[in-house]
């Protein structure tokens, strides 16, 4: 079933709520997602459409059998890319979060497979233990790199430093949860390639071209899309 990302995060939190509260309200995914109301209920209906969701107008929501299996399954993601960026990678507990929530919608089916079994390999083959540690140990060092061409580092910039025609590739999305959410909700997802297109005259906003269609934002929101030359 092809769903959005937003769709997905709807599922995911109504998941997650009922594991917490026994009933879930239009007002508890407001407070989560801090955003309108209206926009949490044309969400609900249109989950309701696709059988992934029940809801009665001013009732309570509940997930369906279609729609508890979608939500177990992105839920499942999260978990296993939140440890193996917390525990493996030791990523920073808030930036294993961010980043597994922006991950779970775009790793491919293989990619997520082959991460699992490498985690069970990894906590199953006691063999590993001191490889993974030296690892740990070597964090922190600058030693080791994963580019071919000699040991010369990529140049990263932000979105708001590209030029007028030139291109790049989205890494990372910044900001707070909500405009990470709504940035990535118009396409800009990491692995994304985007040109600019067009700059306003006096830097702001900016146009690009993503995906095959234009899209203008703030100079100001550019500042948190992180850029691979």
């Amino acid at each position: 079933m092809e769903l959005t990302k937003s769709m997905e995060d709807y599922l995911e939190s109504i998941y997650i709520l009922k594991k917490q509260k026994r009933y879930v309200r239009i007002k508890d995914i407001v407070e989560k997602f801090n955003i309108a109301a209206a926009s949490v209920t044309e969400a609900m209906l249109k989950l309701s459409k696709k059988n992934l969701v029940e809801h009665e107008k001013y009732g309570y929501i509940d997930l369906t059998e279609k729609g508890m299996e979608e939500a177990r399954r992105v839920y499942s993601r999260h978990k296993i890319l939140y440890k193996f960026l917390k525990n493996i990678l030791l990523v920073s507990e808030g930036n294993s979060e961010n980043d597994a929530c922006e991950m779970e919608h775009i790793i491919s089916k293989e990619s997520y497979e082959k991460l699992v079994k490498f985690c069970d390999f990894v906590n199953k083959d006691t063999d590993t233990s001191s490889l993974l540690d030296k690892f740990h140990n070597s964090i922190d060092s600058k030693e080791g790199s994963c580019n071919d061409n000699g040991g010369d580092k990529m140049k990263n910039k932000r979105l708001n430093e590209l030029k007028l025609g030139e291109t790049g590739i989205i890494l990372k999305i910044e900001g707070d949860k909500k405009l990470r959410k709504r940035l990535m909700d118009m396409g800009m997802l990491p692995g994304t390639d985007v040109k600019i297109v067009k700059v306003a005259p006096l830097g702001d906003p900016i146009e690009m071209k993503i995906k095959g269609f234009h899209l203008t934002i703030r100079k100001e929101d550019a500042k948190n899309i992180l850029i691979e030359d």
